[in-house]
């Protein structure tokens, strides 16, 4: 097993709508998809190693708010989505006796948050959040050593994901 707390950066955009239903409450929905760069890796004793390249994540929300002023604060949760890929090997005793293995997927799951969105313009607005994505489906790999007739096989049983974000929007106000 392992758990891997490397940061790493991403980008991305998205789109969405608040539709807001009372003075200081509003509801909408929101598309995003973020590109993450490089990738992380461990190294276990017996001389297994494996990277991951997780290379995008996907959502689509909902999201429920409270405004005051220029100010609002919300919740947000929903479906996810995550393409990975698994790279790895292991050298097995003294010798080269060696196996690579390479898997890639599309994962579903769900994400959830809350975030403070200030209003810095007319029609432009600074956002910071914290999502949690949760891909609980696993991701299997193999690794065979013909020359021992041994065959290795992995599982990454979890695979999620913690994001903190920042985020300029610009508004339109079509239906004012």
């Amino acid at each position: 097993t392992g758990n891997n707390g490397n940061g790493r950066f991403l980008g991305g955009v998205q789109v969405g709508g608040d539709w807001q239903f009372h003075p200081n409450f509003l509801v909408g929905v929101e598309g995003q998809y973020s590109w993450l760069s490089g990738s992380v890796g461990a190294v276990f004793p017996g001389g297994i190693a494996y990277t991951n390249d997780q290379r995008g994540l996907g959502s689509i929300t909902g999201r429920v708010g409270y405004t005051w002023g220029p100010g609002m604060i919300y919740m947000t949760g929903g479906g996810a989505w995550t393409g990975v890929e698994v790279n790895g090997g292991a050298t097995l005793g003294a010798g080269p006796v060696a196996s690579t293995f390479s898997t890639s997927s599309t994962r579903s799951g769900w994400v959830v948050g809350a975030g403070y969105e200030w209003m810095i313009a007319p029609n432009w607005a600074l956002r910071g959040e914290y999502l949690y994505y949760g891909f609980n489906s696993g991701l299997n790999g193999t690794a065979s050593f013909p020359a021992l007739g041994i065959t290795a096989t992995g599982n990454i049983n979890k695979f999620n994901t913690s994001v903190v974000r920042v985020g300029l929007d610009y508004k339109f106000d079509w239906w004012r």
